[in-house]
């Protein structure tokens, strides 16, 4: 498995929500839990500014 999967699966694995922001503030990463909690698709979040 590579660092990539195996970073994804482990942020998919917590109950919590998790979003990810770069150094421009940009959402990289929401795993399936934020994504209920935030209510928007992940595709709709994905580089959109924090």
């Amino acid at each position: 498995m590579s660092d990539n999967r195996l970073f994804e699966a482990t942020m998919e694995s917590f109950p919590d929500g998790i979003i990810i922001a770069d150094s421009n503030n940009k959402i990289v990463f929401v795993n399936t839990a934020a994504e209920e909690i935030r209510i928007l698709p992940t595709s709709a979040k994905l580089n959109r500014k924090t």
